[in-house]
């Protein structure tokens, strides 16, 4: 009993949840139902009826149109009950709709409605070109840098242990423009540590996850073989020299070619819309009215 009435609470909450969504037919006076909607009522709210044909897309919406046919005749039920009290709830609600708030409901119902007709014009009408095996490869070819096809730069740096005052900061950015141009960075390192400088060295390429931005600016920005001039990273003093720069190879194909393939079926998919809704459009006359608009 317990969990009945848990799933008639779910359902409920559900049905809110959905015919929020959808708007209340019952507040919309240019939405309203066939003439003959009552010969196919399961049941009447407030003399409103609740046809067979939105009992079943509110089936279809709660379950998905393979399991709403083959429901138990008990969830059915629940399904109707949740459906009714909905309803119930929402010309209460639509009493209460001041002008504005009934615009605004007209505009969502409007919103939704042209959406799920452009969802059903769109699946008679649209379809797509399959991804074929020699699209992957060609786009594949066309791109490697976005697999890890690209040009990696190595690089030695000199930085301070630390941020440092003032008079301390400016003695070291001295020192390593002195030594700059040295070729033994890991000695000029050793040599400023003996007069008492706190600084470490370091290698490294630009494309490390961990390195902070500003220095994969510089380096990228550096010349292959040539040094920066001395800078400042969060107060701490640095000076960088590009070791060299390497072409790193593209991931193999058959480990993206399922990345491949979704962006092509997207771009496909893109394509056949664009082919449906140009001719539309062509023969629709258009009018911005408001300068804001266009």
């Amino acid at each position: 009993m317990q969990t009945s009435n848990m799933l008639k609470a779910s359902f409920f909450v559900v049905a809110a949840v959905v015919l929020s969504g959808c708007g209340d037919k019952s507040s919309q006076d240019r939405l309203s139902r066939a003439p003959h909607d009552n010969e196919h009522a399961l049941v009447t709210v407030a003399g409103e009826p609740i046809t067979d044909v939105e009992f079943d897309a509110y089936l279809n919406k709660l379950f998905g149109e393979d399991r709403a046919a083959t429901i138990p005749e008990e969830a059915r039920k629940q399904a109707l009950e949740s459906m009714v009290m909905a309803r119930a709830v929402a010309q209460a609600a639509a009493k209460e709709l001041s002008v504005e708030d009934r615009r605004r409901l007209d505009a969502q119902v409007d919103n939704y409605r042209d959406q799920l007709l452009l969802t059903g014009y769109m699946r008679a009408h649209v379809t797509p070109e399959p991804v074929s095996s020699a699209m992957v490869e060609a786009y594949y070819k066309q791109h490697p840098e976005r697999f890890g096809g690209s040009k990696v730069r190595t690089f030695e740096m000199i930085i301070a242990s630390g941020a440092m005052q003032e008079v301390q900061r400016n003695k070291l950015l001295e020192a390593l423009r002195d030594n700059a141009d040295q070729k033994d960075w890991p000695g000029v390192v050793i040599k400023l540590r003996k007069k008492g400088m706190s600084l470490d060295y370091r290698k490294g390429v630009a494309d490390d996850a961990l390195l902070d931005e500003r220095l994969r600016s510089v380096v990228m920005s550096v010349p292959v073989t040539q040094r920066s001039e001395p800078g400042l990273l969060n107060r701490r003093p640095f000076i960088i020299r590009v070791l060299g720069e390497q072409e790193r190879p593209p991931r193999p194909l058959e480990q993206v070619s399922s990345d491949i393939r979704r962006a092509l079926a997207a771009i496909q998919v893109k394509e056949a819309v664009k082919e449906a809704t140009d001719p539309i459009m062509k023969r629709t006359e258009v009018k911005y009215v408001n300068q804001i608009a266009q």
